[in-house]
């Protein structure tokens, strides 16, 4: 019974693993340069062994994003549990985003849409991110920082199609990172602050 708890616990690590290793390949390769055997060899372990564990390459990428979107999506919760504003909150998520976009290959964005396990995951995350939004403006009419008159539902949609459109027309690839984010945060956002939001904005900018 234990030597199967132990072949289990091993199992386990190894799954973590081999997530971690392909995700850092991803990142740093792409999706298509990135090969079973490339990943197998980074670890020392058989394909085999992945392909038991993952069934193919595009399960094996499910896995990499539903694993890193959790984790920052539960850095982001903790956050926002903890943070005195929603203003706070808009810039650690800016500078969030803008240090991943940094750190990762363009190509790896480029390929995610080549699988359709893959777009069927990032629609079920933009229902996720819609809500995220709703919630977001919802705090901020609250704390006095967005104006009452906002309406919600439209600006959710309108956050959610810059968004969408950043990726669909590979806005990374042709302006600095830096810059796409900031004019969706300075536009969008400072445009339907209240003063008390335009001060702590404008502070938190700087």
């Amino acid at each position: 019974m234990q030597r199967i708890k132990s072949i289990s616990e091993y199992r386990k690590s190894l799954h973590d693993i081999v997530i971690e290793e392909s995700m850092k390949a991803f990142a740093k390769h792409g999706i298509r340069a990135v090969k079973m055997d490339d990943v197998a060899q980074r670890l020392s372990i058989s394909k085999r062994t992945i392909y038991e564990m993952f069934g193919n390459k595009e399960q094996l990428l499910v896995e990499v994003l539903k694993t890193y979107k959790a984790a920052k999506e539960e850095e982001l919760n903790e956050k926002a549990a903890n943070c005195q504003n929603v203003i706070e909150l808009l810039f650690y998520a800016y500078y969030q985003k803008i240090n991943t976009f940094k750190k990762t290959n363009p190509l790896f964005y480029s390929d995610l849409v080549k699988y359709p396990s893959v777009i069927e995951l990032l629609e079920k995350d933009r229902e996720k991110a819609h809500q995220s939004y709703h919630d977001f403006l919802k705090r901020g009419i609250a704390e006095g920082i967005f104006r009452k008159d906002v309406n919600i539902d439209l600006i959710t949609r309108l956050l959610d199609s810059v968004t969408s459109a950043m990726m669909d027309d590979e806005l990374y690839r042709k302006y600095a990172i830096e810059d796409v984010f900031r004019s969706i945060a300075f536009v969008s956002i400072r445009g339907i602050c209240t003063h008390k939001g335009l001060e702590l904005f404008d502070k938190t900018a700087i």
